[in-house]
């Protein structure tokens, strides 16, 4: 049995190599509970979960667990920062080798 982690889990890990490798980072902290459910308090909805930067690279990255689904409102800030030039993506569990390989690599 495969165990998956959480988001928060699956965020932690990012930030974990993420530094490690000299990346800098940056995450919306949740911070009320709607319906149930945590909510992230930012001007702009749809806001990705991270930023994670170092000199000559940045990256913005929305975190969903393996069977989390991107809102219209996220898809539409993420085309929009990658109209903008900036590198913005969702990220995965199962991307874990093209995570690792991202934030690896000197680039």
């Amino acid at each position: 049995m495969t165990v998956t982690p959480t988001e928060a889990q699956f965020q932690q890990a990012i930030v974990d190599l993420a530094e490690l490798c000299g990346w800098r980072t940056m995450h919306v902290r949740r911070s009320t509970v709607r319906d149930q459910q945590w909510a992230t308090v930012t001007s702009i909805t749809g806001w990705p979960d991270l930023t994670i930067w170092r000199p000559g690279r940045l990256l913005m990255v929305e975190l969903k667990s393996a069977n989390g689904r991107l809102t219209p409102e996220q898809r539409d800030v993420l085309a929009s920062l990658t109209a903008a030039g900036i590198d913005a993506r969702c990220w995965r569990p199962a991307d874990w080798p093209e995570i690792e390989t991202t934030l690896t690599t000197n680039h």
